[in-house]
């Protein structure tokens, strides 16, 4: 039988998250006597750092997504470069031998050549 760990919600990490950084916030006001407004501006400095973070970590993360596009965009036009240049060999190499063409097309079981006579060029 496999063993499938199963996960946590993101509301249940996030509510995990957010009790734990509470008692901590808490637990630190409890052990340096500094009035409340104190620690108001401590814990706002650390937002402002959090923010910056944030901002970064989200820039990143931009920037890797629109490599990422590019990557696949790169690939889906050498991709069609190719079929297309292989496509236009073809038709070069069938205008330059047209009587390789005339003979294929009635050479293969095709209806429409029935009765009709292989023309040289």
């Amino acid at each position: 039988m496999e063993n499938k760990k199963v996960q946590e919600s993101i509301s249940m990490i996030y509510a995990d998250a957010k009790t734990t950084t509470t008692l901590a916030v808490r637990n630190v006001m409890k052990a340096f006597p500094l009035p409340v407004f104190m620690f108001e501006n401590i814990l706002e400095s650390i937002l402002l750092e959090v923010r910056g973070e944030k901002d970064m970590e989200l820039s990143t993360e931009l920037q890797k997504y629109k490599e990422e596009i590019l990557k696949q965009h790169e690939a889906e036009m050498k991709e069609l470069e190719e079929k297309f240049n292989a496509e236009k060999e073809e038709l070069i190499r069938q205008f330059e031998n047209p009587e390789v063409v005339i003979e294929s097309e009635c050479h293969e079981e095709n209806p429409e050549c029935e009765g009709v006579e292989e023309q040289e060029v």
